[in-house]
C-alpha cells in the first residue's frame, strides 16, 4: 500500500463505512483519492493527495464535512484532474427526495474548493468525470424525460455547458427507449467516448469534435454485445482505439467479454469467449489506460473463486490482445484474496504503473484502501516444481526488472 493506505482504516483513516473509492493521477505522478464516509455524521465527499511518499489533505478536504460539506448525503463520487493538475470531483447530492449533480475543483493558489452545480434537475445521479482537452467533461444519468438517459457537459469558463446540441436534455447522448442502467465515460485527453447498457444491450458513442457519432454500428441494432444480455459496460481509449468490456453469461452475467475497435472494425477480445476463467464468478469489470508516457491499457475484474474467496484479476494489453504478466494476476489476483470487495477504482500512471483503490470489509466496517504496483517488469521466468533457482541465477541471463515466479512447492 501507499504510505499505509492498504492497512487498517486505509486512506480514509477510518473503517466506519468508508466507501465508493475513486482515484486519478496527474501527469506529474501525483495521485488523488476520493471517497465517501460518515465521519461528520452524514455521507460526505473526501479527497486526499499522495505526493512525496505521504498522504495529505487539500483545503480541508478530509476535515469535517470534507469537500461536499452539506447537511444531506452525498454519493457516487468521481474524480479527475484539471489541465493545471489539480483534482476535480463530481458527486450526486441529495436534497430531500431530489438528487442533483455537483462538482468541486481545488484551487492551488487559494487552497480552497470551488463548488458548482452540474445539473439541478432533481432526478440526476451517478456522475463520472474525465479530462477533455484543456477542460473536463462530466456525464450522468437523468430521468427528466421520463426515461433514464445519459447526459454530458463540459466545464467552460466556470460554467457547465453541453457538448453538442442536445447532450444534456431530452434523450441526451443515449436517446434510449428504455432506461439506461449503467455507463462509463473515458477519453484519451482530447477525445471522449460513452458506453452504456440499456435492456441488456451495450452501446457506444464518440464525440468527434463536432457531433456525437457511432463507431461502425456501436449505437445501432443489438449494439456491441449482440443478442447476449450484458451488464455494467466499461470503456477505455488507447490512442484513437477503443476497447469495451462487460459482464455476460449463459446462465448469469458472471463472465467478462469485450470488443476492441481499431481501423474502423470491432473485433472480439477473445474470439467470442470470455476473458475470465470458468472457475470464477466475475461481478465487476474495469478498463484503464494511460495515453501519456509509455501508453498502456489494462483490464481488471473482481470475482469470487471456487472457495468463495474474493479475488481481483488483471491482464495487460500487448497491442493485439490482453495477456497475463504474472500467473498470480490470474490466480490469487493482483491484491490477493480480499473479503467483500464492494467497489474498485483503477488507474495507470504515465510510467505504466497500475494503482488500485478498493472498498472492502464486512457489514459493520468498510474501508477504502489504495495499492500500487511500482515495479517495472522486464522478463518473467516461471520455474516449475523441481526446477532450481540456483541454476537460473548461475545462467547469467537475469537482467534488472526480471521476475522469478515459483510454482507452489518449488
Amino acid at each position: 500500500g501507499l504510505s499505509g493506505a492498504a492497512l487498517s482504516g486505509g486512506v480514509a483513516g477510518t473503517t466506519v463505512f468508508a466507501s465508493e473509492p475513486a482515484i486519478a493521477v496527474a501527469s506529474d505522478g501525483t495521485l488523488y483519492a476520493a471517497w465517501i464516509d460518515l465521519r461528520s455524521g452524514s455521507r460526505q465527499v473526501y479527497v486526499a493527495e499522495y505526493s512525496g511518499g505521504s498522504w495529505s489533505e487539500l483545503g480541508g478536504s478530509i476535515t469535517g464535512g470534507g469537500v461536499s460539506n452539506t447537511i444531506e448525503d452525498a454519493r457516487d463520487v468521481s474524480i479527475s484532474v484539471t489541465d493545471a493538475g489539480n483534482p476535480i470531483v463530481t458527486w450526486t447530492q441529495a436534497s430531500g427526495p431530489f438528487t442533483d449533480i455537483y462538482s468541486s475543483e481545488y484551487n492551488e493558489t487559494t487552497t480552497s474548493w470551488n463548488q458548482l452545480v452540474v445539473d439541478n434537475s432533481g432526478v440526476a445521479s451517478d456522475s463520472q468525470i474525465t479530462e477533455f482537452g484543456t477542460t473536463n467533461a462530466a456525464a450522468w444519468l437523468d430521468d427528466s424525460s421520463g426515461t433514464v438517459q445519459l447526459y454530458i457537459r463540459q466545464l467552460v469558463g466556470g460554467v457547465w455547458q453541453s457538448i453538442g446540441a442536445g447532450s444534456d436534455n431530452a434523450g441526451g447522448v443515449s436517446n434510449a427507449v428504455k432506461d439506461v442502467n449503467s455507463f462509463t465515460l473515458a477519453g484519451n485527453g482530447t477525445e471522449i467516448v460513452l458506453t452504456w447498457e440499456t435492456n441488456g444491450s451495450v452501446f457506444l458513442m464518440q464525440w468527434d469534435g463536432a457531433a456525437w457519432i457511432e463507431l461502425a454500428g456501436s449505437a445501432s441494432g443489438d449494439g456491441l454485445a449482440g443478442t447476449t444480455a450484458a451488464l455494467n459496460p466499461t470503456v477505455a481509449m488507447l490512442g484513437i482505439d477503443v476497447t469495451v468490456a462487460w459482464l455476460a453469461g449463459v446462465d448469469a452475467p458472471d463472465s467478462v467479454y469485450g470488443t476492441h475497435y481499431t481501423s474502423g472494425v470491432w473485433s472480439d477480445l477473445k474470439s467470442g469467449d470470455a476473458l475470465s476463467s470458468e472457475t470464477i464468478e466475475a461481478h465487476s469489470v474495469h478498463l484503464a489506460s494511460s495515453n501519456s508516457g509509455v501508453g498502456e491499457m489494462d483490464i481488471l475484474w473482481t470475482a469470487r473463486d471456487l472457495d468463495a474467496s474474493e479475488v481481483i484479476q488483471r491482464q495487460r494489453w500487448n497491442g493485439s490482445k490482453f495477456v497475463t504478466d504474472l500467473a498470480s494476476d490470474m490466480t490469487t489476483g493482483v491484491v490477493g484474496s480480499a473479503a467483500a470487495v464492494a467497489d474498485v477504482s483503477y488507474v495507470i500512471d504515465g510510467d505504466g504503473h497500475a494503482i488500485t483503490a478498493i472498498q472492502n470489509g464486512d457489514g459493520s466496517a468498510m474501508a477504502v484502501r489504495v495499492i500500487a504496483n511500482k515495479v517495472d517488469i522486464a522478463t518473467t521466468h516461471e520455474l516449475a516444481l523441481g526446477s532450481s533457482i540456483q541454476t537460473l541465477l548461475d545462467s547469467g541471463t537475469l537482467q534488472a526488472g526480471d521476475v522469478i515466479v515459483l510454482e507452489a512447492g518449488t
